[in-house]
Formats: structure tokens, C-alpha cells, sequence
């Protein structure tokens, strides 16, 4: 045998020695056999697969009977391996494992025999004996050897999982279902759920979903306060709002035609046109729409004042609005205007070009013009041209597209092939540009000073870009498109919006190029902007979308992941980092400062800049007065209790609470503890008043101090806790673990649906119509007096601490950064009391109301003969645009007695004026306040809804032309 072996290894490895190929475990061997491994080798079985091999020495292995190093147990060699309950089994790779009869699995015994059932309990009487026996006497033919008639005697047991009588407790809903019948298998061994119905993903909205699949029951993003987006059905027909957003508010104006061009001075005064001649004209409130006669091809518009526009177009088209009329100059018929720019009444320049002809249209060998470029200049009295230029050469063709400056020394043309113009004030020049733009396709340029421009369009190679000159330096900015950028505007270099032909908006920050949400799927053509915070950008079929801001990452990072952010001015704050480090903004400049003994802060709070209170671990505490930090002793040290949170109602009126229970009181000279009560880790505070200040823990801890005792109260949960603020000691809201919110009234906790199942982290406001939560997975809920409404955030990111400025604006700290929610339309800053806010409500809809625990506001309606006074219930309103001149009726629902409609002027009930009312309804009809008024298509009202007490109901809005 053995000589046969070294042939075997001859034939196969000719080239090498047999011996010192061998591997171990690669040839099969038979233990009887002498010689059926080379010498000094080994024949052995290892492994579970039932075949020996040969192997260059017998050392440890699994399988050997014997315990080896780093086995638990080897075949009956179990080790030190016991059960507790059961039989130790070792299994084939030397693991151990305790089996025992009644956890409702076949398994060995303590024989290493196979049970012979186990009904998951240890009963006799049952089929299954206590110890895994099958009790054959419960069989359908008793004492048989083979008991297979189990299927149909109405007992689960042996292989069976169900019986056609006995599912075991089994419904359709156990596997997916809403409705139907499960029923049992023929063997007994499975069910059988075809008769089961409905289950999310049907396509069909069943009574226990939302929504399913594309099916969201005819709600959309507006119905839950976003401005526009695609609401999306989750997995669990759970509604999911990532494809909402709040940023874009879509503007109706009445053209289909593409809106090319818009400008304005601020947003009182905004024009925008389109290429069939529509014409918009916008207050700041209301659109006025024109149709052209003739039906213009316009292409630019430029306005100085609200009665000073120009618009240009195809064929010369010059028109100028004095306010009332638009007016038409002539006598540039041949051309076609693209762009117009002004720096002044009189200072206004236009570019375009004129259409491909022949130079000699006599001679039929003459070159022929693809394009050649024009700029008009009007100085108050009189369009001139001032520039022609054009080149007879087929590809290149001169077609001035864009226009833009910084001042009456400073204007700028674009256009394809590299057409770059410049106006110093004196004499039009061509920009030589880096040979590699040369043959790019400039469509849109936009000047902010002398030094610094910004370009867009799309390379000869068809992608899009975007370039920047700054300080006479061209430099592309990374933009990862396929299509033409039709328009570039921005703020400064670092804060620019490139508008996208496919309708994408993309905005320029500090890391990089970010995706707005896109507006609602169109083609863009045009853009304009005045605030950091909007841009406005026209589109096909009259798609006019105004960007009004939303969550944006701030470009200062951080060492550390922020802790706290707070501070008593908007331009001056504080963020404490998790390492204990410190960043204070002052005068637009970060610096760290070091608390004092390096203490690590968790929380700071103070009645101004000046003065300032930080807490934080071990029970330490500082204050910063006069720009230095000081250690305050709060005589808790020495217990190393964390202190979590701080705050106060003045320099001599602050709180700060922590772990087991403590809470301390500063007076203005020391720190002095009180007694609170409860052993809870306290997690926030808050100080409405002297007399009126809560904090809440875990475990749904919340306690009240009343001036002189802490008092636990009922929050009527067991979450824990991590948030508290509030307007007064009848309106605080806490918010905590689980999506928990919690509504105080001056008596109890009432529960307020978040829509949401996540840690909420913080929770702050400026007014009872205006409070803001943040948590984890990207989440922000705002309340402006209906509903928690969630808010898209960009990226998902965990936010845990929440800070609003004086001035508005609010920052959510988000690891290493904070998020800021920029906006020009915010709510007003710290203010007592904002009338209700809106709720859109269109013709032949029906909305729903609560004003449960929303304030009363309205104390009078009206002047004069139209007065009336208000109820002492709170109020709720609802925006109305007429769609159309006609009639409209606002009904309520039956059973409202008392309540009222109250209908005024939009305009009015922004700036909170209740003194001119529309119409009113009358009171004390249950069968349904009713109030009907003529409309004129655009007009804006706000119709209130006004009661004696807090009322639920709906109200229906029906339009007639």
C-alpha cells in the first residue's frame, strides 16, 4: 500500500518531491490499513464529517474524545460544563449546549437519545408526557406503534402546530393580516392564511393603517403644514414625511406660459415675465397678473420701482411700466433681447443679438452671421446701441444671454463660446478667458462688487458649471451636474444658488455643494434673490417657487460634540463642549475660554451677556461676570452630584437641578439647596416666575415650586423626562423619551400626540403659537397653535439641545456643529402674544379644528357699527384665497353653540388688527354658524374661528362663481 501511495504522488507531482508537498488533512486514509499515511503521519478522524485522513502529527483536535485547550467539551468529555435545568449535550464542534423537555423544541435528552415530542410545558395528560415521552394512550388509535393520527383530535402536539378546531391562539394578524380566517393545514404541521385579508402593502388603506404604498387617503405634505414635497408610506403603513418640505412655497399666478425672467427691489416689489407674454406683479401679498397685448416673447425684466419696469424680448420688444401702463419703444425690431440690467432710472443697458443672416445679402457667397451680439444702453431718455459684435464663422455664434453688474463702472454680459463682456465705465472690452473655458457656453453671470463674479453654464462637453472670478483669477467650483446651470446668484462667493434646467436648486456652503429640496419636479429658467434667507426661481408652465429657508449647517466645527448652545443676544452665545471646552461668540468671532479648575460644563443660562451661570459635573458651578469665569461653591462637591441644568428669572432668582433629586437656589450671593422630594435624576428646569418653576426627571418626574415648597406632580407617565419650557404656569410643555410630550394647564399634565416614537431632546419657544422640539434621528416638531408638525432636516442627524435667539433664528446642536433655521419668514421675536396662526383652507374643502389649551388672544372685534366683543376662548383662523370671483361660505359644523366666524382681511390679521371686520356670523345657532361674502379672484382672507370656551370641530369652505 505504501509503495502504491508514492506512485500515486509520482504521477501527480512529476516536476516536485511527493513528501514535501503533503498537506495536512488532504488525503483520505483507513485506520485498519498499515501504511496508509507516509511515515511519522498519522491516520485520524477529525472534524463531523466521517473521514479520516492523513495528518503530520496526532495533536489536539476536535472530535478526539479528549478536552483540549480551548474546547468546552469534546463527545462525552464535558469539562466543567453543567446545566442548571436540563440535559449538557456536546455538540459536534465542541461547543456545549443544555437541552431540557417543555421548552417546546425536539431536542436529545440526557441519553443523547432524540426526544420523542415536547409540547413546550412538562404536564402529563396531554399527549406529551412531562418527561418528552409521547403518551400513546391520547392517540386516535391508542397504544398504536406509530401514533400518526394525531392531525384532527383536537390537541397540539407532536410535530403538530395547529389543529383544524385549536390555532393555538394563532390569528391572521400573527402573520401580517388585518381581517380574515386562519386556518390549520391537513397534516396539522403549518398554517394556512389564504383566507386571511388585508395586510399593509396591499395598495388598500385598511382601518389599522395611514396609508399604503402610493395610497395616502387623498392627504398630501400640505395637509401636515409642509409647503409642498411627496408624502411617503413606510414599510409599516406608517406615514413618513422625508419627502416633505417646508422651504418652497409655491406662488399662483395665472400664466402656463415658461417664467424666464424676474427681478424686484425687495419683496413689495417683484416682477416676473414669461415667454407668452404674461407679466406678474407682486406687493408682497398679492400677485397682479397681465397678459400682454400681442402676446410678447419676453425674456428679462428689470424694475426700480413699483412704478418704474422695463421688460425685453423677441423682436425688439422694449417696454416700460410708469405703474399703470405699459409703453413700447420701437425701432429694434430686427432684434431679439435676452437680458436687461440697471444700475438707475437712467443707467439702464440691454443685451441680445441679432438672428443669422448674410453680410451681403446681395452677394450669395457672402459669409453668413450665425449671431451677432448687441447691447443697448438707455440714459433715461434714450435706448442707443453701444456695442455690436459678431463673427462669420459658423461655430461661433454670438448670442449675448446674460447680464449683470455691481454698479454704473461695472457690467457684465455672457454668452456661448466663451463671449465675456465688460463695461469698466468707459469702454466695452472681451474678457480673455483661461484657454480652457474658452469654448464653454456662458448662460447667466452674476456681479456682486468689481473684484468678485460668478459664472454658470455648460462646457463644450455638455456638463454643467459653475466658475468664479475673483481678484482677476478664474476658478471652476465643483458641481457634479450633466445639465445647463441656467442661472447663478448668491450673497458672496461662499453663498451662492446655482439654479439647474432639471429643476434641481443647488446652494454653495462651506463643505461643499448641497441639493435643496427640489421644488416640485420642473424646469427652471429664472432666479432672484435679495436675502441670505430667499430666492425666488421661475419655471415651465407657470411655475413660480419662492425659497423662504430651513435647517442649515452652520460652517463653524467644533473639537467636541456640543452639549449646550444658549445666549442672551443673538450675535453673542455660548457652546459648551462634551469635553468641558467652552466657545463663546462675540463681535463675529469664536474664541474658546477655559472655565475655571477645568471644569466640565453641562448647562449655562443668564439674565444677560454680563452675567452669566454655568453647572455642570461633580456638583461644580461658575459664573462669568464682567468677560472672567469664577468658581461658585454649591456645597454639594463633596457628593460629586452632577448638576444638569440651570436656569432663573433674574441674577437672584436661579435654579439648577441633577442627579438624585438635588436642586439649589442661587440668590444673587450663594447657592443654597431645597428640598425637592424625590430621588429622580433631574434633567431640566425651567423659571417662569419666583413663584412658578418646574423641572422635570426621569422616570416622568415633574415637581413645582410655588415660592417657597417643591411639590411633585402627576405627569401621568413612567418616560423619562428631558426637557422643560414654557409662556406661564398655565402653559408649559415637557418633552422626553418615546415621542412623550407633555401640555401642562395650571392643574394637570395632559398627553399631545407627537407623531413620533424617538427621544425628544429639548424644547423651547417664543410664544404658546410658536414652540420647537427636537430629538434623535433628525427629528423637529413645531407647534403654531394646531399641532406638533414635524420639519425636515437634511441628513437625519441626532439633535439634542435647542437654542432660540432673540432675533428669531434657531439653533439645534448637532454633534460636532450646530444646525441654524434661517428664515426671513420666522415668527416676530420674543413677543407676548402672536395672533393665531393660519391654516390654509380652499373652496369645497373641509378642515378640522382644535383649540384646546390654545390661549385667548382677542379681547375686541371691529370698530363702530361692526363691532362686537370677543369671547374669552381661545382663537383659531384660517388663511382663504379666492381662486376666482364669486361668492364663498364658511359653515361650521352643527353643535358649535356660541361660536362665531369672524372673517377679515389677511393683511390685517398678520399684523394682529382686529379693528376692520370683513363679516361675522351670528351666535347661538347649532345648527351650523354660517357667513357668505363676494370675492375677487387673489384677494387673501382670514377667517376666525371665535367661542366662548375651547371647541373641536371642522369647517367647510363652498365656492361659487
Amino acid at each position: 500500500m505504501k509503495k502504491s501511495f508514492f506512485i500515486l504522488c509520482l504521477l501527480l507531482f512529476p516536476y516536485s518531491a511527493c513528501e514535501t508537498d503533503l498537506k495536512d488533512g488532504h488525503y483520505t486514509c483507513d485506520p485498519n490499513e498499515p501504511g496508509a499515511c507516509p511515515d511519522a503521519w498519522v491516520c485520524q478522524l477529525r472534524g463531523t464529517d466521517g473521514i479520516y485522513r492523513c495528518y503530520e502529527s496526532g495533536e489536539a483536535y476536535c472530535q478526539n474524545g479528549m478536552l483540549d485547550p480551548g474546547e468546552i467539551c469534546d463527545g462525552a468529555e464535558l469539562g466543567e460544563f453543567t446545566c442548571e435545568h436540563g440535559f449538557a449535550i456536546c455538540l459536534t464542534n465542541c461547543t456545549a449546549i443544555c437541552t431540557e423537555c417543555g421548552n417546546g423544541h425536539i431536542e436529545l435528552n440526557e441519553f443523547g437519545v432524540g426526544e420523542a415530542c415536547d409540547d413546550g410545558n412538562t404536564e402529563d395528560g396531554d399527549g406529551c408526557s412531562s418527561n418528552c415521552i409521547i403518551e400513546r394512550s391520547y392517540c386516535v388509535v391508542p397504544d398504536s406503534d406509530e401514533c400518526l393520527n394525531w392531525c384532527g383530535d383536537g390537541t397540539i402536539n407532536g410535530p403538530e402546530l395547529c389543529e383544524p378546531e385549536n390555532l393555538g391562539g394563532y390569528d391572521c394578524t400573527d402573520f401580517g393580516f388585518h381581517d380574515g380566517t386562519l386556518a390549520c393545514s391537513a397534516d396539522c404541521r403549518a398554517f394556512e392564511p389564504s383566507q386571511c385579508e388585508g395586510f399593509c402593502g396591499d395598495g388598500d388603506i385598511h382601518d389599522v393603517e395611514v396609508c399604503d404604498g402610493i395610497q395616502q387617503n387623498n392627504l398630501s405634505c400640505w395637509d401636515f403644514y409642509f409647503s409642498g414635497g411627496d408624502l411617503h408610506c413606510d414599510t409599516g403603513c406608517l406615514r413618513e414625511f422625508s419627502g416633505c418640505f417646508n422651504s418652497w412655497n409655491r406662488h399662483s399666478v395665472n400664466t402656463t406660459g415658461n417664467i424666464i425672467s424676474i427681478h424686484g427691489t425687495d419683496d413689495t416689489n417683484l416682477f416676473a415675465v414669461s415667454f407668452n407674454g404674461w407679466v406678474g406683479r407682486f406687493d408682497g401679498s398679492t400677485w397682479d397678473n397681465e397678459q400682454l397685448a400681442g402676446d410678447p416673447m419676453l425674456r428679462g425684466v428689470w424694475t426700480i420701482a413699483p412704478d418704474d419696469a422695463w421688460a425685453v424680448g423677441n423682436f425688439g420688444t422694449l417696454l416700460h411700466f410708469d405703474g399703470s401702463t405699459w409703453t413700447a419703444t420701437t425701432g429694434f425690431e430686427s432684434l431679439h433681447l435676452t437680458g436687461i440690467w440697471g444700475s438707475s432710472s437712467t443707467n439702464l443697458y440691454a443685451c441680445g443679438f441679432i438672428p443669422g443672416y448674410l453680410l451681403d445679402p446681395n452677394n450669395p457667397e457672402s459669409p453668413f452671421i450665425w449671431g451677432v451680439g448687441i447691447i443697448l444702453h438707455y440714459d433715461g431718455v434714450d435706448w442707443t446701441e453701444v456695442l455690436r459684435h459678431g463673427e462669420a464663422l459658423e461655430e461661433h455664434d454670438v448670442t449675448f444671454l446674460g447680464i449683470h453688474g455691481s454698479g454704473p463702472n461695472d457690467v457684465w454680459v455672457v454668452g456661448p463660446t466663451g463671449q465675456v463682456w465688460r463695461f469698466d465705465g468707459i469702454d466695452w472690452t472681451r474678457v480673455t478667458l483661461p484657454p480652457e473655458y474658452a469654448a464653454w457656453e456662458f448662460w447667466s453671470v452674476y456681479a456682486l462688487n468689481p473684484a468678485q463674479l460668478a459664472f454658470s453654464g455648460y462646457k463644450d462637453t455638455y456638463e454643467g458649471f459653475v466658475l468664479q472670478l475673483e481678484n482677476d483669477v478664474f476658478t471652476e467650483l465643483e458641481i457634479e451636474t450633466d445639465v445647463v446651470v441656467k442661472q447663478i446668484r448668491g450673497t458672496s462667493l461662499a453663498d451662492l444658488w446655482a439654479v439647474l434646467e432639471n429643476g434641481s436648486v443647488l446652494r454653495r456652503e462651506a463643505a461643499g455643494w448641497r441639493i435643496l429640496a427640489p421644488p416640485l419636479g420642473s424646469r427652471f429658467f429664472s432666479a432672484w434673490n435679495d436675502h441670505p434667507d430667499t430666492l425666488w426661481i421661475g419655471g415651465a408652465n407657470g411655475q413660480l417657487m419662492e425659497y423662504t429657508g430651513e435647517f442649515e449647517t452652520v460652517s463653524h466645527e467644533f473639537p467636541q460634540s456640543i452639549m449646550r448652545i444658549w445666549g442672551a443676544e443673538s450675535d453673542n452665545f455660548y457652546v459648551s463642549g462634551q469635553t468641558g471646552a467652552l466657545h463663546h461668540l462675540e463681535n463675529g468671532v469664536w474664541n474658546e475660554e477655559t472655565p475655571p479648575d477645568g471644569m466640565y460644563i453641562y448647562d449655562l443660562w443668564g439674565p444677560n451677556k454680563d452675567l452669566v451661570m454655568a453647572v455642570g459635573r461633580r456638583g461644580r458651578s461658575a459664573l462669568r461676570t464682567n468677560g472672567t469665569w469664577a468658581s461658585i461653591t454649591t456645597g454639594i462637591e463633596a457628593n460629586l452630584t452632577a448638576l444638569y441644568s440651570v436656569h432663573g428669572c433674574g441674577a437672584s432668582e436661579i435654579w439648577a437641578v441633577g442627579a438624585t433629586g438635588t436642586i439649589l437656589h442661587y440668590n444673587g450671593a450663594q447657592w443654597v439647596s431645597q428640598v425637592s422630594g424625590s430621588t429622580a435624576q433631574l434633567n431640566d428646569v425651567f423659571c417662569v416666575s419666583p413663584s412658578a418653576v418646574f423641572a422635570v426627571g426621569n422616570g416622568g418626574t415633574t415637581l413645582f415650586y410655588n415660592g417657597s415648597d417643591w411639590t411633585t406632580l402627576n405627569s401621568d407617565t413612567t418616560k423619562n423626562l428631558t426637557a422643560v419650557w414654557g409662556t406661564s404656569r398655565n402653559h408649559v410643555v415637557a418633552v422626553g423619551n418615546d415621542g412623550t410630550i407633555r401640555l401642562y394647564d395650571g392643574s394637570r399634565w395632559n398627553p399631545v400626540e407627537s407623531g413620533v416614537g424617538v427621544k425628544l431632546s429639548d424644547v423651547s419657544g417664543t410664544n404658546a403659537r410658536n414652540i420647537w422640539v427636537v430629538g434623535s434621528s433628525g427629528v423637529v416638531l413645531r407647534f403654531a397653535g394646531v399641532r406638533f408638525s414635524p420639519v425636515v432636516v437634511p441628513g437625519n442627524p441626532t439633535l439634542n439641545r435647542l437654542h432660540l435667539q432673540p432675533n428669531g433664528r434657531i439653533l439645534a446642536a448637532a454633534g460636532y456643529t450646530f444646525l441654524e433655521y434661517r428664515s426671513k419668514l420666522l415668527p416676530r421675536p420674543f413677543v407676548t402674544m402672536e395672533c393665531p396662526s393660519t391654516v390654509p383652507l380652499y373652496c369645497q374643502e373641509t378642515r378640522s379644528f382644535d383649540t384646546t389649551r390654545l390661549p385667548a388672544v382677542i379681547e375686541d372685534w371691529g370698530t363702530g357699527g361692526n363691532s362686537v366683543t370677543g369671547f374669552n376662548g381661545p382663537e383659531t383662523a384660517f388663511t382663504f384665497e379666492a381662486p376666482f370671483s364669486g361668492t364663498v361660505e364658511w359653515k361650521l359644523n352643527p353643535g358649535l353653540t356660541g361660536a362665531r366666524l369672524i372673517v377679515l382681511s389677511e393683511s390685517a390679521w398678520e399684523t394682529c388688527d382686529a379693528s376692520t371686520v370683513v363679516a361675522l356670523s351670528t351666535t347661538g345657532n347649532d345648527g351650523g354658524q354660517t357667513v357668505s361674502i363676494p370675492v375677487v379672484r387673489n384677494e387673501k382672507y382670514s377667517v376666525v374661528i371665535d367661542a366662548p370656551a375651547a371647541v373641536t370641530g371642522s369647517i367647510t369652505s363652498t365656492c361659487t362663481r
